[in-house]
């Protein structure tokens, strides 16, 4: 499904969908979800550096606990059981967890060879971090505006003046 974003571009929610499962397969087929909205936020970047276009199209906003996809984030939060192609591969776990319904085959994936490499590099950088640390550090990014406890939508735009 395509989601008309602020940004002008559509979110594509079965390359998010695909990018988290990827992820969680990686870390052995669960994380905080907080853990997945980091490192799916930091892959976006990272392609719109290196590609000049991110992975999933969303819509990138500043919180409190540093930039989130949007629409990802809202999905996990609000409307997990709206959304099929989320909760046909990737389910709510106790404890602010999320985790794969059943293990993933890459070849069925629609990522391509540059965005799954990509994926391994955040993976492979941030993969093992706290959370929090992680958190922590998406504040250190050159894009970083604090919300002060609300939630502001920034452009590709800013990202890419600003890094």
């Amino acid at each position: 499904m395509y989601i008309e974003s602020t940004t002008g571009s559509f979110f594509d929610e079965r390359k998010a969908v695909d990018a988290a499962a990827y992820l969680l397969q990686r870390a052995g087929g669960e994380m905080y979800y907080i853990h997945l909205l980091k490192l799916l936020y930091l892959a976006d970047r990272e392609a719109l550096l290196s590609f000049q276009r991110p992975i999933t199209f969303d819509r990138f906003v500043f919180m409190k606990n540093g930039p989130v996809l949007s629409n990802v984030y809202r999905i996990i939060n609000e409307d997990y059981e709206r959304s099929p192609v989320w909760s046909s591969h990737i389910t709510d776990s106790e404890g602010y967890r999320v985790s794969l319904r059943q293990a993933i085959d890459v070849d069925d994936l629609s990522l391509s060879d540059a965005e799954l490499a990509l994926l391994d590099r955040v993976f492979d950088r941030f993969g093992s971090w706290d959370r929090f640390e992680l958190c922590e550090y998406t504040h250190t990014l050159p894009e970083w505006i604090d919300p002060q406890g609300s939630m502001i939508p920034f452009s590709y735009r800013h990202l890419l003046e600003r890094s």
